[in-house]
């Protein structure tokens, strides 16, 4: 199993700077992308990417889940996936741009063993 290292690039849509990137809290876990077909809200295929907690048993999602996920940025140290996220506070319903940066894990181990 590939684990990710991700971190939003938005806070309620308004992009993070890079001094708040770098201190933002990576969340880790299992990366899932898929096309959700029917019989979701959208009356549409959408695009969806998970993130998911790896421990035992259940598998929540650990993000609010990123709808029209596209990658749209791959380095050797990462990648960039972009799409809107939803929100409920107080019965009303919000979309969201967002974006996660994705890290793979095994390249951060990697990275700390060259140090």
């Amino acid at each position: 199993m590939l684990l990710f290292a991700v971190v939003p690039t938005h806070e309620l849509g308004k992009r993070r700077t890079k001094a708040q990137m770098s201190v933002a809290t990576q969340t880790v876990g299992s990366l899932k992308v898929f096309d959700w077909k029917d019989g979701n809200a959208f009356g549409r295929s959408v695009r969806v990417a998970e993130l998911h907690d790896t421990s035992p048993g259940c598998h929540p999602t650990l993000l609010p889940q990123l709808f029209d996920a596209n990658v749209v940025k791959v380095t050797f140290s990462g990648m960039l996936i972009t799409g809107f996220e939803l929100s409920s506070v107080a019965g009303v319903l919000t979309e969201y741009k967002q974006g996660w940066w994705a890290k793979p894990v095994t390249e951060m181990l990697k990275r700390q063993d060259q140090k």
